[in-house]
């Protein structure tokens, strides 16, 4: 399966050092019983591009961490320090031109990741000067209505819980993209909660999906993540 990997940059620096948020990288037997079990080769991968100061896109591209057929996207969308995006005109025409460009590079791929900080968000949420840190549904359904298959990450947040906040989603994925959509979830439970979110319209790519999805689930990664009933 060909793959493309969308990342929209949100205007913050990123650090390269070790922080809490890679805290997991850490030469520690416990995180090698928790993380490195899981997939050694990614989790050494990514150590060597934390410490050697390269928190990027580029990066992950060059170590050849995803396969070789993977490309990315790699634009940035700054609508939070572009002096020509201060208006909120102007930071929707700057979205327009992202997603248009991302749209364009696309195509011909069976699945594209949309790898937004926060995740899905409201129209208010993605055209302020933190835009760049979620992704509208409409945004990204033409991928899907031209038969791709869409991953999408989304980080929760402590004003509900999880399990409530999740069916929220996907009921407006639902909305959204149909109701012959297929949709598989599964929640990373560590640390701060997130899920992702594969969509599909071809119902033999979605038994396909959740076959390799349970393969996870069932083996080392069953620590982390939770299959999401609904």
């Amino acid at each position: 399966m060909d793959r493309l990997y969308g990342w929209a940059w949100s205007g913050t620096s990123l650090p390269t050092k070790l922080t809490t948020m890679t805290a997991y990288l850490e030469q520690a037997s416990k995180n090698h019983l928790a993380f490195r079990a899981c997939d050694s080769d990614l989790y050494d991968s990514l150590g060597a591009i934390v410490r050697g100061g390269k928190r990027n896109v580029a990066a992950i591209r060059q170590g050849r961490i995803l396969p070789e057929s993977t490309v990315y996207y790699e634009p940035i969308l700054d609508l939070k320090r572009d002096k020509l995006r201060s208006t909120r005109a102007a930071r929707l025409q700057g979205r327009q031109e992202w997603v248009k460009g991302a749209f364009q590079a696309t195509e011909g791929y069976e699945a594209v990741f949309v790898d937004p900080d926060n995740g899905i968000g409201s129209t208010s949420q993605a055209y302020s000067t933190r835009g760049a840190k979620y992704v509208l549904l409409e945004e990204v359904k033409p991928f899907l209505d031209r038969g791709q298959t869409l991953v999408i990450y989304h980080h929760l947040n402590r004003q509900a819980p999880a399990d409530i906040q999740i069916n929220q989603q996907i009921t407006r994925v639902r909305q959204c993209m149909g109701a012959s959509t297929k949709i598989i979830a599964r929640r990373y439970r560590r640390g701060s909660s997130r899920v992702f979110f594969a969509l599909s319209r071809e119902p033999q790519v979605a038994r396909l999906l959740k076959i390799r999805l349970d393969r996870i689930t069932d083996g080392p990664w069953r620590q982390h993540f939770t299959s999401v009933a609904y």
